[in-house]
């Protein structure tokens, strides 16, 4: 454990343009007195790594035999008595721990955090109706085109039966990217459609729909809003920061490289005008 962290986390929000902190923790070192000792240094949101609900993969995932479901359950219980947002980042391992995709996300739900996914074409091909048994609890899913016409089975030349079908199996928002293109985005009355920011030069795209979906979910987790209650302003601010992210992350080499800070975002007048049509679905 980093002994030090509090005072980090104090340091950190006294510099100029930091307003958000977080951090990634397995969660096995958090106690009732570490959590308010955060809280009050000024930790914003924590990220949970999670990767399984069986206890015996859990220990081999993490490489501990004193991992323990039990005090990750309490802590988690522990996090949403205090300000702290608590995110779960689990990583989906083909052939080891995805069978556990439907179980981990209705967990989530089940104890009142949000989940977004995008579904890999790897648990497209093998894991599709479990995909589609989890789409109920999800409250963002974002794929591209060819992935909404492989989970529906419904070709993507009939564009609106797409939206309107996976609007039937999930409350929550839908995000169908088309790369150079832009992206369609539904929250289940209207589609959303923008194209994409003036690039200066693509060097790279890898990690463009990665970092479109994760900065999607990062501004509008910004309203704390209920599932299926988002406003077309938040939705169109969500759109404009992970158009805006995507573009910065292709003008670099690599997934992360050029990922946007929310102050960049907000002072940058590159980023401020993107238009955004929106239709009654």
């Amino acid at each position: 454990a980093y002994q030090h962290l509090e005072y980090f986390i104090r340091e950190a929000r006294k510099i100029h343009g930091v307003y958000f902190v977080s951090m990634q923790t397995n969660g096995t070192l958090l106690t009732k007195e570490k959590l308010e000792a955060l809280e009050k240094a000024g930790l914003n949101r924590i990220h949970l790594s999670i990767h399984s609900l069986d206890p015996e993969l859990s220990k081999r995932l993490f490489g501990n035999e004193q991992y323990s479901l039990e005090k990750i359950a309490h802590a988690i219980q522990l996090i949403k008595g205090t300000s702290i947002e608590l995110l779960l980042t689990p990583v989906w391992l083909p052939k080891v721990n995805d069978q556990g995709i439907v179980e981990l996300i209705r967990f989530a739900k089940e104890n009142g955090i949000k989940v977004a996914f995008n579904p890999s074409g790897h648990h497209l091909k093998h894991k599709r109706e479990e995909i589609l048994a989890s789409l109920k609890d999800l409250a963002f899913l974002v794929l591209n085109e060819d992935e909404a016409a492989q989970l529906v089975g419904i070709p993507f030349e009939k564009e609106r039966e797409v939206f309107k079908k996976l609007d039937e199996l999930t409350p929550g928002i839908v995000a169908i990217t088309d790369g150079p293109n832009g992206v369609k985005v539904s929250d289940g009355e209207r589609i959303y459609q923008a194209g994409i920011f003036k690039e200066k030069a693509v060097v790279d795209r890898t990690g463009a729909g990665d970092s479109f979906g994760s900065g999607f979910v990062a501004r509008l987790a910004l309203y704390h809003m209920p599932i299926g209650t988002y406003t077309q302003v938040a939705i169109k601010e969500a759109i404009r920061f992970a158009s805006a992210n995507a573009t910065s992350v292709v003008e670099h080499v690599g997934a992360t490289e050029g990922i946007l800070t929310k102050k960049e975002f907000e002072t940058d007048s590159r980023w401020k005008n993107f238009d955004i049509k929106v239709e009654k679905l």
